[in-house]
């Protein structure tokens, strides 16, 4: 822990047991005493206290050191979760030098813990993937406002009553799928086909561009970020899989439970209210957020507002909604259970998906990270044939109660 501020925790009398967070000091300060109790943690031989630690310091401070990184990865081996061991030593290795004093026992742990991987990964993605409970009622589906930026598919409103669910606090990320295709060797649609729907940064033109999939999408993305290029056929394969390595019955979420946890008890035209330009701090859609230096294009209706982002944003980067649910609202379009069609005309009222009508498509529901204000209404649409990926296109998790 660095002297300085040790010596001044001290005299201000702080007990540095207590929650960084709640000390309610300099993000430095936090960090400092979040890495002492990582060391501490380990050396009373608490692995999973300092886990825990490490994933408040990521949030205070997300450059981490080498050496913490091969304190994490021994952390995660000793808990059985290999797989975020082996992400901590990726990390490592990208940032350490070669004889950094920890570089040989990093590369023997590595050794051990890849064949560990297979075998429990279904249950470390379950650790990971972050359910929020949602609590049941009623609310009016649809274009309920009246706004004049509806459509017809938003027709007519109409009463849908809801039973408590779970839902995914955040879309289901990079990270968490890396770690499903490692466990299964799956590829995808985009990569089986070597196409996924893109923006050609040089053009400003969307198209199916050759070699785009999850792992090179063509926009800048971390473990962090929602991952993109997949179909609801893929989804479907990942969904499975988890259920048969976890028995906890994950599924999309229907359109009626998806409208209803993004509208978290509100009837505006977005969570927030009715004016789009106020959204910045709670999405990520097409703004005033400047194109990558060199493209030729920009957006025609941008919100104006600055959300920071060009493209995706990291999970959880914007104010969650009356629900703790993040990102429900732009980022990425997200892929439900129903089939689509064209009106509610005979939708279901009790809040199970809709599995008549064209079912060779599949409703997304959220608008995205190059959406203008009309698509990321919450009561927008839209359809797309289940092969269909793009680099906007994402999805989140649900579950019975």
């Amino acid at each position: 822990m660095n002297p300085g501020y040790t010596s001044m925790l001290l005299l201000m009398g702080v007990v540095l047991s207590v929650s960084a967070q709640q000390l309610n000091l300099p993000k430095a300060a936090q960090a400092e005493i979040l890495k002492q109790d990582i060391v501490e943690a380990l050396s009373a031989n608490r692995p999973a206290d300092a886990l825990n630690k490490f994933d408040q310091l990521r949030a205070v401070d997300p450059s981490i050191a080498p050496a913490m990184l091969y304190l994490e990865a021994r952390a995660a081996d000793a808990v059985g979760r290999p797989y975020r061991a082996i992400r901590a030593l990726e990390y490592y290795f990208a940032k350490a030098a070669s004889d950094d004093t920890s570089y040989a026992k990093a590369a023997q742990l590595m050794r051990a813990v890849q064949p560990k991987v297979k075998s429990s990964m279904g249950k470390e993605l379950v650790a990971d993937i972050q359910m929020v409970s949602i609590p049941g009622g009623s609310f009016q589906m649809g274009n309920d406002s009246g706004d004049s930026e509806g459509s017809a598919d938003e027709l007519p409103v109409h009463a849908v009553t809801i039973r408590p669910f779970r839902l995914g606090k955040y879309e289901v990320t990079v990270a968490q799928f890396r770690g499903f295709v490692l466990a299964t060797n799956y590829q995808t649609e985009a990569e089986r086909s070597g196409t996924c729907f893109a923006l050609d940064l040089s053009t400003g033109r969307w198209s199916d561009l050759p070699g785009n999939s999850w792992r090179a999408p063509g926009i800048a993305q971390t473990d962090d970020h929602p991952v993109v290029c997949l179909s609801w056929n893929d989804v479907d394969v990942f969904i499975n899989w988890l259920n048969q390595h976890t028995q906890r019955k994950f599924r999309l979420p229907s359109e009626a439970e998806w409208e209803y946890a993004a509208r978290a008890k509100t009837r505006s035209k977005y969570p927030w209210g009715g004016n789009a330009d106020q959204g910045c701090q709670f999405t990520n859609g097409a703004d005033q957020t400047p194109w990558p230096a060199g493209s030729k294009h920009t957006w025609t209706t941008p919100i104006k507002c600055h959300d920071g982002h060009f493209a995706t944003a990291a999970v959880g980067s914007y104010f969650a909604n009356a629900f703790g649910l993040h990102d429900l609202i732009g980022n990425v379009w997200e892929w439900t259970q129903d089939c689509w069609n064209d009106t509610y005309i005979g939708a279901p009222s009790d809040g199970s998906a809709w599995l008549s009508g064209e079912c060779s498509r599949r409703v997304v529901r959220g608008g995205a990270w190059l959406n203008n204000a009309a698509n990321l209404r919450v009561s927008y649409r839209s359809g797309l044939v289940t092969a269909d990926r793009g680099v906007n296109l994402g999805f989140r998790l649900a579950q019975d109660l």
